[in-house]
C-alpha cells in the first residue's frame, strides 16, 4: 500500500513506494542505521534518483545526494547531483568544512558559490565523454553507481562510468541520503561488498532503517 504519511520534524516521506524529501530550506541528512557500517571499507552503493521541478525561488537548486564512507555527520564524501543546473558533484566534508573533488560544468553565479572558489582546471567532462555535460534533467529516473575501492573513488550514471577519482580523506564509513530545495525521489538502494555480498538493501517500504537529522 502507499504510505502518505509527513514525518513533519524532518519534512520527508513515502511517495509511492520511494523515498521523497520535501522542500525546506535546510537539508535534511538520512543515514542507514546498520550496525557495524562504520567499518564498510570497500563497497558499491547502486540507487534510482528522479529530481522533480524546482521549489526554490531563485531556481538556484533541486539537489539529491548520496553521502559514503560517512564517518559521522560531518566527515564524509558526497555525490551532488543538481538537476537544475546538469550538475554533477564530487565532494568531501572533513570537520564540517566542504571542498569539491570533480566537477563536470561550471557553477552558475546564481548557484550560491563564487566561481573563483573552484580552480577552472577542476571543470572536466565526464570520463566517459559520450554521456554528455547536459544529461541531467527533472522528471526522469537515473540509475548511480558508486564504488570505492581503496583510495578509488568511481561513479557510474546508467552504467557509464562518469567520474574516477583518487582521495584519501575517508577510509570507511556508511552511507546516508540528503536533499536540498526541491523534491527528490530516491528508490531500491543497495550497498554491497566488492565480493558481491549485500550489506544494505532498502525499497522505502517504510523509514525504520534511517535515522534522521537535519544539523
Amino acid at each position: 500500500d502507499t504510505q502518505q504519511d509527513i514525518i513533519e520534524a524532518t519534512e520527508w516521506a513515502i511517495d509511492q513506494g520511494s523515498f521523497n524529501p520535501i522542500f525546506r530550506r535546510k537539508p535534511v541528512k538520512f543515514f542507514a542505521e546498520i550496525d557495524g557500517s562504520d567499518n564498510w571499507r570497500n563497497y558499491e552503493v547502486e540507487f534510482d534518483i528522479n529530481g522533480q521541478e524546482s521549489l526554490d525561488p531563485l531556481g538556484s537548486w533541486s539537489l539529491g545526494a548520496l553521502l559514503f564512507r560517512a564517518e559521522d555527520k560531518n566527515n564524509y564524501y558526497k555525490l551532488d547531483i543538481n538537476f537544475k543546473h546538469n550538475l554533477v558533484e564530487l565532494r568531501k566534508s572533513e570537520n564540517g568544512i566542504g571542498e569539491t573533488i570533480y566537477l563536470n560544468n561550471p557553477i552558475p553565479r546564481s548557484y550560491g558559490r563564487k566561481i573563483k572558489e573552484i580552480p577552472a582546471r577542476d571543470y572536466r567532462p565526464f570520463f566517459d565523454e559520450r554521456v554528455s555535460d547536459k544529461a541531467i534533467d527533472f522528471n526522469r529516473w537515473y540509475h548511480v553507481k558508486v564504488r570505492v575501492n581503496n583510495n578509488e573513488i568511481t561513479v557510474y550514471l546508467d552504467n557509464r562510468k562518469i567520474i574516477e577519482e583518487t582521495n584519501t580523506a575517508f577510509a570507511n564509513g556508511g552511507i546516508g541520503l540528503t536533499g536540498y530545495q526541491g523534491d527528490v525521489l530516491f528508490d531500491n538502494i543497495i550497498v554491497r561488498s566488492l565480493s558481491g555480498q549485500t550489506l544494505f538493501q532498502d525499497s522505502f517500504n517504510n523509514l525504520n532503517k534511517w535515522d534522521i537529522s537535519s544539523d
